[in-house]
């Protein structure tokens, strides 16, 4: 199934020439479009929202039934490309700090 999201992809989301060569190797293209895709297809809702250090979000979609994810990297210009997808994903249990009451 992901081989179909990834043809999808490179037949519908397309990569203006003025971005850097590494976002040419990978499916960009608006990132509504793209977490719109992820939602309905997929069945994947953000999970983890974080900005690396070039001031670009780092978004990892999840479908917590099948365990599918989606690893979406957006520049401070809106350019989102696909950056990993796969299976099995599990979430980790978060301890308190030692601070909190158990």
């Amino acid at each position: 199934m992901r081989a179909l999201f990834a043809a999808l992809a490179a037949a519908f989301f397309f990569v203006p020439s003025s971005v850097p060569a590494e976002a040419q190797r990978r499916p960009c293209g608006d990132g509504d479009d793209i977490i719109a895709h992820l939602e309905k297809d997929w069945g994947e809702g953000a999970e983890i929202l974080a900005l690396d250090a070039s001031g670009r979000m780092v978004r990892i979609l999840v479908n917590p039934d099948t365990g599918t994810w989606t690893m979406l990297l957006t520049a401070p210009n809106g350019l989102t490309c696909l950056v990993s997808h796969g299976s099995a994903w599990e979430p980790v249990a978060v301890l308190p700090d030692a601070g909190e009451p158990l």
